[in-house]
């Protein structure tokens, strides 16, 4: 597993102890100088001094869940999803709200937040074949939006030839339809994976006991499409490169007007390995989020957002016995208008 924050603490004085189920024991030496140091050095799950949650792909399929928030939702305690004004989806964790927790897929960041949240209705599970959760202060690596913990989406590979699934799901609360399909093929050269999401839901109108004078609140319907292509290339059993490219829409029908979400994005990434002990990584990623409201087909201007994110990240990594070294450089571009 590579988890994606991993921590270096070394305690003077101090036995830790590794068995499963242990406690830790101190011995009557005095507790000396503490240090810890965050890297994104490669790590097997049981190596890493952080608490961290690795989600399977076979957890997801267990799960059925056709989002992120569906999964979250089953497999982590403490976590909660709720509506926040204008029925935007708003994340609360261990008492730690969406600002605070950081969404990457294959380890990059995300354009757009409303509410202090991403939009989680991006993060389908097609094509995903694990999610790691980091919990904690992460910021060390990634900044003071990530003080409450990480979550990262990371893609799979199938390794058959070829493969093809289609699914759909209906549910008669709201008149809701999730429906997809993946498509992908593998040779000695190429990995191919493209993934297809679309789900509608209808206004659900609810009548609160509480209100004697039956007043009628709506849940907003509405619909969500999403495309992604990832394609693989392997050019020597040393190096690859990974390109990737998705588009999102989602429309939330309200009362008087619709809300329009659209995200275009798309990434090229080289990784080389000159060694089993060394790894070299190079991308440049591409993400346009954008929001409008139309009055019909009548765009009004007076809710338009967008957000443009360009990141071009180097990391180089050697591993020295049981130590390691990580170094590496990002430059990042975040255009916002409102």
């Amino acid at each position: 597993m590579r988890p994606l924050l991993t921590a270096v603490a070394l305690l003077l004085g101090t036995q830790l102890s590794s068995g499963a189920g242990e406690e830790f024991q101190a011995d009557s030496l005095e507790l000396c100088e503490v240090v810890v140091t965050a890297t994104r050095t490669p790590k097997t799950l049981k190596d890493v001094p952080v608490a961290t949650r690795v989600i399977s792909a076979a957890d997801i399929a267990r799960t059925d869940a056709s989002d992120i928030k569906e999964l979250l939702t089953e497999e982590l305690p403490g976590l909660e999803f709720s509506f926040a004004m204008g029925q935007e989806t708003t994340l609360s964790m261990n008492g730690f709200g969406g600002n605070a927790i950081l969404f990457l897929v294959d380890g990059e960041r995300l354009a757009g937040e409303t509410m202090d949240n991403v939009d989680y209705n991006r993060l389908n599970l097609g094509g995903v074949g694990r999610v790691e959760i980091v919990r904690g202060a992460a910021s060390a690596l990634y900044g003071a939006n990530a003080v409450g913990g990480v979550v990262n989406l990371i893609s799979k590979e199938n390794t058959a030839p070829w493969h093809l699934s289609l699914d759909t799901r209906y549910g008669s609360e709201g008149d809701r339809w999730r429906s997809g399909g993946e498509l992908s093929f593998n040779t000695s050269r190429w990995n191919s994976t493209t993934t297809l999401r679309h789900s509608r839901a209808s206004a659900v109108r609810l009548t609160s006991a509480f209100d004697t004078r039956s007043a009628i609140h709506e849940i907003y319907g509405g619909t969500v499409s999403d495309i992604r292509e990832r394609l693989v290339f392997r050019a020597s059993d040393r190096l690859r490169f990974i390109a990737r490219a998705g588009a999102f829409r989602r429309v939330s029908n309200r009362t008087n007007h619709d809300d329009r979400y659209d995200d275009i994005s798309a990434g090229l990434r080289a990784v080389w390995t000159p060694g089993s002990r060394q790894n070299l990584e190079v991308s440049c990623a591409y993400d346009r989020y954008d929001k409008a409201r139309y009055t019909g087909e009548t765009r009004t201007n007076d809710h338009d957002y967008s957000n443009r994110q360009t990141s071009r990240p180097a990391i180089y990594t050697r591993l020295f016995g049981s130590n390691g070294l990580t170094a590496g450089a990002d430059v990042m571009h975040d255009r916002l208008a409102t």
